[in-house]
């Protein structure tokens, strides 16, 4: 989502990515006939849950750089 949504910027400061995948939900009220491949879902995204998510990013980075350099270590000897 944060790579490939499609994100824009609404005029009342709030930043919106569009979620083509995933089941409507099933109530009456918010039912939408169709898939969101065809009607996307648009979603607020906030500035800390941007902040949160590329933390996120950046721990799963430093993760994954561990376990290289630990299986390479492996690998080596």
């Amino acid at each position: 989502m944060l790579a490939h949504g499609i994100w824009y910027y609404h005029p009342l400061g709030e930043w919106h990515v569009q979620l083509t995948r995933g089941a409507w939900p099933k109530t009456e009220e918010e039912l939408v006939a169709g898939s969101k491949k065809i009607t996307p879902e648009s979603v607020v995204i906030t500035v800390d849950e941007l902040r949160f998510t590329s933390a996120e990013i950046d721990t799963l980075i430093g993760d994954l750089e561990r376990l290289r350099s630990s299986a390479h270590d492996v690998l080596e000897s």
